[in-house]
């Protein structure tokens, strides 16, 4: 068979673009933009044998930052999102400042049963034993699955997960006064 013009450029275009899988914060198209303008076509999607975890603290957030771990029988809902492969290494930079997230081929599926090739974001070294994510970390995750409308079981189930408690840095302040003016 001999090989068009047209066969060509459509295997071309098809290498230049992905399926970028996101669980969290980043399935906000405001925020992803920040990394992928070309992020579009969002797609309710599934990882199965997945589970959403939170095992490296993060201190600046006071919370777990969120990952994906293999796990049978669970599963992740989160958007893909179709994005040009250019824009990949800006937003790899962006997850992997300091040595934290790294990419991996996943097998997606939709509300029926088609299976999709994408790319998702783990945690490169998990802390042991691992984090857990903040109460706010993890309401604004949820809030935004809602409105995206991530599968209501799935939200509950997130909303069961442990929590760390949040810091009130004015009460850690005052208390942290308080004990020295008592020394």
């Amino acid at each position: 068979m001999v090989e068009t013009p047209l066969a060509e450029s459509f295997f071309e275009a098809r290498a230049k673009e992905m399926l970028l899988f996101t669980y969290d914060v980043y399935m906000d198209v405001v925020r992803l933009h920040r990394y992928i303008p070309s992020a579009r076509e969002p797609r309710l999607l599934r990882l199965p044998n997945y589970k959403l975890w939170f095992p490296k603290f993060f201190y600046p957030a006071q919370s777990g930052l969120p990952s994906v771990i293999r796990s049978e029988g669970d599963e992740v809902w989160g958007i893909g999102w179709r994005a040009s492969t250019a824009e990949l290494p800006r937003f790899k930079g962006k997850l992997v400042m300091p040595n934290r997230y790294h990419m991996i081929d996943v097998r997606l599926t939709d509300r029926g049963s088609d299976k999709i090739a994408g790319v998702t974001y783990e945690i490169t070294q998990p802390d042991f034993p691992e984090s857990k994510p903040s109460k706010s970390k993890l309401e604004s995750i949820i809030a935004l699955g809602t409105s995206l409308g991530l599968p209501d079981g799935y939200l509950e189930k997130l909303g069961a997960l442990e929590t760390l408690p949040d810091i009130d840095w004015d009460d850690a302040e005052g208390a942290e006064g308080k004990e020295t003016a008592e020394n």
